[in-house]
């Protein structure tokens, strides 16, 4: 991404590769998320850009270029999004986001 220095990979999935990211002009980090082109949806893009949760990762922007397109995200520093869910979003009676404060 333009503007964008890459710092690590943290992780790969069938759809694509999540890197974290850091923004020259703010000195801050990112999550960037890799996807192929014929995944890439503006609607959709739109829709979690929309999602205001505490916890849901923030979408800020979007990026094309010849052959992936790429999703800014808010990082998570504390640990992975795996031990996030594992931690935090299973309760005795099954999956579910923890109930807003």
């Amino acid at each position: 991404m333009s503007g964008y220095g890459f710092v690590r990979k943290l992780g790969e999935g069938e759809q694509g590769q999540v890197v974290e990211v850091i923004n020259y002009r703010d000195q801050k980090n990112y999550a960037a998320k890799q996807i192929s082109l014929n995944l890439f949806s503006e609607k959709l893009f739109q829709r979690l850009q929309q999602l205001n949760h505490p916890n849901i990762v923030k979408v800020f922007q979007y990026e094309i270029n010849s052959n992936s397109a790429y999703y800014l995200m808010e990082l998570l520093h504390e640990q992975s999004l795996y031990n996030h869910l594992i931690l935090f979003c299973i309760s005795p009676v099954g999956f579910g986001l923890p109930p807003q404060e």
